[in-house]
């Protein structure tokens, strides 16, 4: 260390650094909204690393009450994939459902945080609050402010200098 940009303080050793023979679960889409009575249905990927191919046994815990769990295939040899669908969406609560896809085979479980937002009717109105509906003299890069309506997933903001939204500014 003479004390120049070409040192380093640290140093990385790896003895016999082949990946030990295991697996991952890979799901493409872990964060689902449906509106009632719809399924949920989250494709599901298991990764083999360094040739694993012993089963996966999947299993789901804390998923929404009164929905029901099916596994399209389970257990799967990584290299395959499977579907968890939750159904009975219509006979649950709206509202926020975190719960986790375990998967165990002979090595450690791997787990995966999920949730499902469930919605049961059209979403309300957002009411505008700054600036006001039909503002004029409003500053060129104004800062949008509104009211969420009920059950509202995401909103889209759309800016036109005609009534009719014939030709967008800003969306």
């Amino acid at each position: 260390y003479s004390g120049d940009t070409t040192d380093q303080n640290f140093a990385l050793v790896c003895g016999n650094c082949a990946l030990d023979p295991d697996f991952a679960v890979d799901v493409l889409q872990s964060d689902l909204s449906v509106c009632q009575p719809d399924d949920a249905v989250y494709p599901i990927d298991l990764v083999s690393i360094s040739g694993f191919t012993d089963p996966v046994t999947l299993s789901v815990s804390g998923a929404p009450a009164n929905s029901s769990v099916n596994l399209a295939q389970n257990p799967v040899v990584p290299g395959n994939s499977t579907t968890l669908t939750l159904s009975n969406i219509g006979a649950v609560a709206a509202g926020s459902y975190p719960f986790t896809l375990t998967g165990t085979s002979t090595t450690f479980p791997k787990d995966v945080s999920m949730s499902l937002n469930v919605y049961d009717d059209n979403p309300g109105a957002a009411g505008l609050n700054v600036p006001g509906n039909n503002a004029s003299n409003v500053i060129t890069q104004p800062t949008f402010s509104w009211s969420a309506g009920t059950q509202t997933g995401e909103f889209i903001l759309e800016v036109d200098d005609n009534m009719d939204f014939s030709s967008l500014v800003y969306s």
